[in-house]
């Protein structure tokens, strides 16, 4: 190989590692990183060096039926989970929810008990087959919304269950990708 062709091959390689951190490489890290926070949900907990395990939801051992057989953070509506999604930008990429009760969840904290939930809850537990009949017990669903509508609490504390964050595990995957696409780029 010659100098000129050596030159040559020296810029293509440049302006595709250029393409690659500025274009290309933002969507594959956040496509890579939102399958694992994904992930973070199928394994019910949080992948950082480890798996660390969230507690379980209160539903899981109260209600029977449908609710009880989801995992925390999860129901048959998918609705935190499929919201993940990657917004790249020019030699970055930002993985966010829009979701407004993903921080709650994802810190944990303290959430106050408005007339407005209590309404709710009111409305679920009809919905749910609450207050049908004298004769027979409300569903378990039903039951558990009852319980929120009728609590004396002012506040109620909703338990860390991270999905999303730092990660060394994910860091390493995203290293790993990096090194094998630049790598790929430099072999000529």
């Amino acid at each position: 190989m010659d100098a000129n062709s050596f030159a040559a091959r020296m810029e293509a390689a440049n302006k595709a590692i250029d393409d690659f951190v500025r274009r290309t490489g933002p969507v594959a890290i956040g496509n890579l990183a939102v399958e694992h926070f994904k992930d973070n949900f199928r394994k019910g907990g949080f992948v950082d060096r480890s798996l660390e395990k969230w507690q379980p939801a209160k539903r899981q051992g109260v209600l029977g039926g449908a609710a009880g057989q989801y995992g925390p953070l999860l129901s048959s509506k998918p609705t935190l989970y499929e919201s993940i999604t990657l917004r790249p930008g020019i030699a970055r990429v930002t993985i966010t929810t829009p979701v407004k009760y993903a921080p709650i969840h994802n810190e944990g904290g303290t959430v106050s008990v408005t007339p407005k939930m209590r309404k709710f809850a009111w409305y679920k537990y009809y919905s749910n087959g609450g207050g049908q009949s004298k004769d027979t017990a409300d569903p378990a669903e039903a039951a558990a919304w009852k319980r929120l509508a009728l609590t004396k609490k002012k506040k109620l504390q909703i338990p860390q269950r991270k999905f999303i964050g730092d990660s060394e595990v994910l860091t390493k995957k995203i290293k790993d990708k990096i090194t094998a696409e630049i790598t790929k780029i430099l072999k000529f």
